[in-house]
């Protein structure tokens, strides 16, 4: 899944996600259950570009845009989460097509992809006391790529994109290189159990 390269920060933000730093070379992923499965659907087995395009990359808004009703947690968590990870693609740092770290190992490994960042924002905003009725995540194409987000709907339910490949928060209907295809809540991604085929299921029977 797409995603922009940036480089783990350090300092006090840093501590607020109770993070810490660990090699990944040692590490081999432990198997999903329909992994296979859903990558092959997702067409994860052609690797993406090394580095996105400039394209693919959203502009910050100019400074005459009004700013969006989101809380300032859900700023920081999101500023926290993209400025403090690195993106790295799963066939280079697990050797693998596709591999969807937990939140704990996301924040052990302190690096990942679009959904690790995804999942990872679900989970500290969850803990944070944001209500899983505001939360999803969502399934879509980011220039015609497959990648996975965090919404935060507002009080007017209008999304807001969380986004590791974006540099601010937008609304849907403003991200116009995003086309969101399928929304889902973390628990339906349980691991080791029926989490991949009900993610599948979802994405065939809306993305069509």
């Amino acid at each position: 899944m797409s995603g922009t390269q940036r480089t783990s920060g350090q300092g006090t933000q840093s501590n607020l996600l109770n993070t810490q730093s660990e090699s990944t070379q040692s590490k081999k992923p432990v198997e999903r259950k329909h992994a296979d499965e859903f990558s092959r659907y997702l067409g994860k087995d052609q690797e993406p570009p090394a580095e996105p395009s400039p394209s693919a990359i959203s502009k910050p808004r100019s400074g005459n845009q009004a700013a969006k009703p989101v809380p300032d947690q859900v700023f920081m968590v999101n500023n926290m989460v993209n400025n403090n990870y690195q993106y790295v693609r799963d066939s280079r740092q697990f050797n693998a097509t596709d591999y969807w770290q937990t939140p704990d190992e996301m924040k052990q490994n302190m690096a990942g992809d679009c959904e690790d960042f995804a999942l990872l924002k679900y989970q500290i905003l969850q803990e944070r006391g944001v209500s899983e009725d505001r939360l999803s995540l969502a399934y879509g194409k980011l220039n015609g790529e497959g990648h996975l987000i965090t919404l935060y709907k507002d009080n007017e339910g209008h999304e807001h994109v969380l986004d590791n490949a974006a540099s601010d928060i937008r609304t849907v209907e403003e991200r116009d290189d995003l086309r969101v295809l399928v929304r889902f809540k973390m628990d339906d991604v349980s691991y080791g159990k029926d989490g991949w085929l009900k993610v599948l299921e979802k994405i065939r029977s809306r993305a069509d």
